[in-house]
């Protein structure tokens, strides 16, 4: 079983009883969430900097649950090296999906 701070995080809120909503861009991964977690969590596959699949999933959100009420926001990338090795690009990159 895949683990990390995002499916940790939905464990806790669906001990707590409200439904969750996970998105993510690997759908192993996913099918694996959705397998333990049962029918009060709904998945996604959607990644956080296409705005169309942003839009999509938050359209889908509203019609399924009626509002939104929490957002944990953990979409994450990391690069490997120094702060003096990384580039610009990699950068803005890991930033651009931080704050997404």
């Amino acid at each position: 079983m895949e683990t990390g701070i995002g499916l940790a995080t939905a464990r806790l809120f669906l001990a707590e009883g409200p439904k969750v909503t996970l998105t993510g861009r690997n759908k192993e991964t996913l099918d694996c969430a959705a397998k333990e977690l049962g029918p009060n969590a709904v998945i996604f596959k959607a990644d956080v900097l296409d705005s169309y699949a942003r839009k999509t999933v938050f359209a889908a959100i509203q019609k399924q649950f009626g509002r939104l009420d929490i957002v944990f926001a953990n979409a994450g990338h990391g690069a490997s090296g120094s702060i003096a090795e990384t580039s610009e690009q990699t950068f803005d990159h890991t930033n651009e999906i931080s704050f997404r």
